[in-house]
């Protein structure tokens, strides 16, 4: 029953099904999202994945039998967003929610072979590699998409769930929305400075570098390459058949559950 911050949740959220999300006050450290800055990286296939889910040493295989009896396998999604489709959405957070939850359709730019050039849909652009020295051709096509599922018992916080942490109704934290006064108001982000979050750009930057979606130090959303190394913190929901045997619920008494 000893709850110092290592061993304390926050309640994040309530979805439809009334069970609670909950997300480790302190993080597990810093991880980089993939091996290279140059290959596209599927969330399992991620370090941070198989970190929190799969590894023998992962956060959830190093739980107590009792613990893990509480967690909920779920279908966590992993919407995929170009930048300028990620800012548009940032403004409309009922709309970012139902894309991060597979509800809506995701944009976002899909990788195809040079040799794909000419056919109709392809666009291909000489990019620049490591702040200017030339590149290889990139072609793409843009994709009309539900997020694609995956069910596992560890996730992260998605966009949505940072974005309803500073206001009621939710607010528009991406890099370019010069919000960081009121973004810094997050009661989530508990000092982990850089996190990393489950939604992913998808598609290699102006540099040729392939990215994720992260909180920033300005405490707003931006993409970070692969090989960045942030901080994570685990995200899971709890069974409903849960009793609350002391606490109210505050930081000085939290509460105590057993199934």
């Amino acid at each position: 029953e000893e709850c110092d911050s290592s061993n304390r949740y926050r309640i994040i959220g309530i979805n439809e099904d009334n069970e609670v999300k909950l997300i480790k006050e302190e993080s597990l450290g810093t991880i980089t999202y993939g091996n290279d800055i140059d290959i596209d990286t599927s969330w399992p296939d991620s370090n941070i994945y198989k970190a929190l889910n799969t590894d023998n040493n992962s956060f959830y295989n190093t739980l107590t039998n009792d613990i893990k009896d509480m967690i909920i396998e779920k279908d966590w999604y992993n919407a995929r967003m170009y930048w300028s489709f990620f800012e548009q959405t940032s403004k409309d957070i009922e709309k970012m929610y139902k894309i991060e939850t597979g509800q809506e359709k995701t944009t976002y730019y899909e990788n195809v072979p040079v040799s794909e050039e000419g056919k109709e849909g392809v666009i291909c652009n000489i990019v620049t590699k490591d702040l200017g020295h030339l590149n290889e051709k990139m072609c793409y096509v843009t994709k009309n998409e539900y997020a694609k599922s995956k069910k596992f018992n560890i996730g992260l916080m998605y966009i949505h769930d940072y974005y309803y942490s500073i206001q009621k109704g939710g607010y528009d934290c991406n890099y370019n929305s010069k919000n960081e006064a009121i973004c810094m108001t997050s009661w989530i982000l508990n000092n982990a400075n850089e996190e990393w979050l489950l939604s992913t750009r998808g598609y290699a930057n102006d540099y040729g570098i392939y990215s994720q979606y992260a909180i920033t130090l300005k405490s707003v959303v931006s993409d970070k390459h692969y090989k960045s190394s942030l901080n994570y913190r685990p995200v899971f929901y709890i069974s409903k058949d849960l009793s609350v045997i002391k606490g109210n619920g505050t930081v000085d008494e939290p509460f105590i559950i057993k199934k």
